[in-house]
């Protein structure tokens, strides 16, 4: 049977003067997104045009019900908007942001680790629930391999995906909205650390400052040590350290001005100069031991010819942040302990000054963090266990032995924080 295009047919029965039957009327449209008209023909099949690979193609059914559903399938999957899809787009808005290098490499990694190739990151964005989310995560935790942080994680940045997707109107509301995420955390690993694993010991302070000291000895020229030193006397970030002016360095006012941090750029592999983490600016005292090791600093720099605009040069210019994590790891592991970070010195320096009578607000404003973040991972009980014995002594005394308990308080030596000879 030859088939006849559907204005062709249209003049020829206008030429004709004949009128269209009922069975032949054109339907208006009655699927979203379809431009062409759906008619049923003289032989009984429903007809309508879809346009693949370009090019307008005709397509029949014996039933008006089976066309329309063909044409639903066909606009489903060219309009389907899935998190597979999305994804890149929200990664090149959050790079257009400013968000960092390693943060984008954190959201790639977690894509691939917990989205790739999963069913609910090929579903229709706009049909996914917190039900769906629940049980992706619920598989995610099946063999328990999974910290709640890593959790956390992922979950914020799914939260992240759909938020931008209702700001590009191809959502109406969030489904993370939904989800209690705090759930999960028993079905995570647990990853407790020691505190001895976080923070040195008061030894260790005294140990590694010795092993600094050395350097500056034996090795005058090798100034990452410095940086190691103030990190221990200030708790700065490493970014910060590699960042910091020596006009930031305030003698009028004693105070050292904190406003921006070098990061890394593991993607092109280069550093640049940015605001602090919390894009605000914090001061932070100068002291005496302080500035007389900056004063050190700035005498071994001038005599090598090392001396630029930025508080940590060597021969080769500015000195990176790279640099500075590699020395403390360095010199802990010389020092005799576990190699520990820069940023190990950081919780360190946050314990010891809430254990000398810092309340949280000071802690949280010398070190940058918010009281949250400050007192989830960066405070640990670093008292002497020596004065807990004394205490544990005294219940003891008043259970088993009342009659000799005395009122007089126990002499305890407050714990400082080491003294360290700059």
């Amino acid at each position: 049977m030859i088939e006849i295009e559907e204005d062709v047919l249209k003049k020829l029965l206008e030429q004709c003067n004949i009128a269209l039957s009922n069975t032949s009327v054109k339907e208006k449209m009655e699927v979203k997104n379809h431009q062409y008209s759906i008619w049923q023909g003289a032989d009984g099949f429903w007809r309508t045009h879809l346009m693949v690979d370009g090019k307008r193609k005709l397509i029949k059914k014996k039933s008006k019900d089976k066309l329309i559903e063909q044409l639903n399938e066909h606009y489903e999957k060219l309009f389907l908007i899935n998190i597979e899809e999305i994804f890149p787009e929200w990664i090149e808005y959050k790079t257009a942001m400013g968000v960092s290098s390693a943060t984008i490499i954190k959201y790639k990694s977690n894509y691939k680790r917990f989205l790739n190739d999963k069913e609910i990151s090929q579903i229709d964005i706009r049909s996914i629930t917190e039900v769906d989310i629940g049980n992706h995560i619920r598989s995610i935790l099946t063999n328990g391999e999974y910290t709640y942080k890593c959790i956390k994680q992922f979950y914020q940045m799914l939260n992240g995906i759909f938020n931008y997707a209702i700001r590009k109107h191809k959502l109406e509301n969030n489904p993370c909205d939904y989800v209690e995420i705090k759930m999960f955390q028993k079905f995570c690993k647990e990853n407790y650390k020691m505190p001895e694993e976080r923070i040195l010991s008061e030894n260790e302070l005294v140990t590694l400052w010795n092993k600094l000291e050395e350097d500056h000895i034996y090795k005058p020229e090798l100034i990452t040590p410095y940086a190691v030193q103030l990190a221990m006397l200030t708790g700065l970030r490493v970014g910060e350290l590699a960042g910091l002016k020596w006009e930031d360095i305030d003698y009028k006012k004693n105070r050292i001005v904190i406003m921006r941090s070098e990061k890394q750029d593991r993607i092109n592999n280069c550093y640049y100069i940015s605001t602090t983490k919390t894009n605000k600016i914090r001061f932070l005292p100068l002291t005496d031991n302080i500035k007389t090791l900056l004063e050190r600093l700035h005498a071994v720099e001038e005599e090598y010819g090392f001396l630029t605009e930025y508080v940590f040069s060597n021969k080769n210019g500015k000195i990176h942040c790279s640099a500075i994590s590699s020395c403390g790891r360095k010199k802990t592991k010389q020092a005799g302990m576990k190699n520990k970070s820069i940023h190990a010195l950081r919780r360190t320096f946050n314990s010891y000054i809430k254990s000398l009578g810092a309340n949280t607000f000071i802690a949280s404003s010398l070190l940058g963090n918010s009281i949250e973040v400050n007192n989830n991972y960066y405070t640990y009980d670093i008292g002497n266990m020596d004065y807990k014995a004394s205490l544990v002594t005294q219940l003891e005394s008043m259970v088993t032995q009342p009659e000799k308990v005395t009122t007089q308080k126990s002499k305890v030596t407050n714990f400082d924080y080491p003294k360290m000879t700059v």
